[in-house]
């Protein structure tokens, strides 16, 4: 079970879900929280953080799209056409794919 390349796809997919949910904290709730508790160092460092996080949240978010649409084409041809691909160059060709998804996004 381990070596089957779908729960390599997904848990790539589940790191750069994690990576969008907590850059997008940084982002989107810390600075609301921080003028909501009145702290106003935390507001000051806000823009800081915005800028190392924003990036951070775009690029993890379209690995994320990338990962997906790759675990979508890798299911398709494993029920549609079960017998299409050999199994070592599928397996070299999707660790590209996987590395080069989480590399461009």
């Amino acid at each position: 079970m381990r070596s089957q390349l779908v729960n390599w796809f997904l848990l790539v997919l589940a790191l750069s879900d994690l990576c969008v949910l907590v850059s997008s904290f940084f982002v989107f709730s810390l600075p609301v929280v921080a003028e909501y508790m009145e702290d106003y160092e935390l507001v000051s460092l806000s823009p800081k953080l915005l800028v190392m996080f924003y990036p951070v949240a775009h690029s993890s978010h379209t690995t994320s799209v990338y990962l997906t649409i790759l675990v979508s084409v890798h299911r398709y041809l494993g029920v549609c056409h079960p017998f299409l691909v050999s199994l070592e160059a599928y397996y070299s060709k999707a660790k590209f794919q996987k590395k080069s998804a989480w590399l461009s996004g």
